[in-house]
């Protein structure tokens, strides 16, 4: 068993000043978790995201200004809540246009999920975006979030990527944004971008995950073996005189 996508859900549109909450309710219990937020602001608008109460970490955080948008990826790797729970993005206090895709990760048992690699591009005009990344290891799971220019948004990520969540897409006013998914095998170009004939701004994000052993190291600490900026969980155990 290598790593897996397991479960899905795109959160409403938000456009308010209150906290944006949105549910999940996983097929498994969760190793990992990753909430790809696509906002149309190049100004941070995030201050917390958490899943079931558990905070995750930043991962990117990524702009252009034409027409203003940004992309956030926000990370977490441990034994999350199973069943039900919430997502819940502490925003500030304005009116910007959030959308949240939340997707949840599961492992080989004495696995965890890790980063991988992850990647952004931006432009202020061209015709089907997209960006270079390649996997750092095989058999790697990958998501993307882009914002866009187009006044009418195109629903086609490029190649070898699955629009997702559903609906994956989203054209309100003069932009649009989208999210999509994809596993690769064998590591290699990921080659995460969109179909859009007509040249327009955008900005887009992706990142790729990995499963590696968790190291039970000396006096009883965890740590997930990781690369990047993997937190590091720890277990003290008491010390007798």
């Amino acid at each position: 068993m290598a790593i897996a996508h397991d479960s899905e859900v795109l959160g409403a549109a938000n456009a308010s000043a209150a906290t944006y909450t949105t549910a999940i309710t996983p097929a498994n219990p969760p190793k990992g978790v990753v909430v790809i937020i696509v906002g149309n602001s190049n100004v941070d608008h995030v201050q917390v995201v958490t899943y079931g109460g558990v905070a995750l970490t930043r991962r990117r955080f990524d702009t252009e200004a034409t027409e203003a948008g940004g992309v956030y990826i926000y990370w977490g790797a441990t034994d999350f809540p199973t069943g039900a729970q919430n997502v819940v993005v502490g925003r500030t206090n304005d009116t910007v246009s959030l959308r949240a895709a939340i997707s949840t990760m599961t492992v080989a048992a004495g696995m965890t999920v890790a980063v991988d690699s992850d990647a952004s591009a931006l432009s202020a005009s061209v015709a089907n975006p997209s960006w270079a990344h390649a996997s750092l290891a095989d058999s790697v799971v990958a998501y993307l979030g882009i914002h866009s220019g187009l006044t009418t948004m195109t629903s086609t990520p490029a190649a070898g990527w699955t629009l997702a969540p559903t609906p994956g897409f989203e054209d309100y006013g003069a932009q649009g944004r989208g999210w999509a998914r994809r596993t690769l095998a064998t590591a290699g170009a990921l080659a995460p971008g969109w179909a859009a004939s007509t040249a327009d701004d955008f900005v887009g994000s992706s990142v790729a995950f990995k499963e590696v052993p968790i190291v039970v190291g000396v006096a009883g600490q965890i740590s997930p073996a990781v690369a990047g900026r993997q937190q590091t969980v720890e277990r003290q155990v008491p010390t007798f005189l």
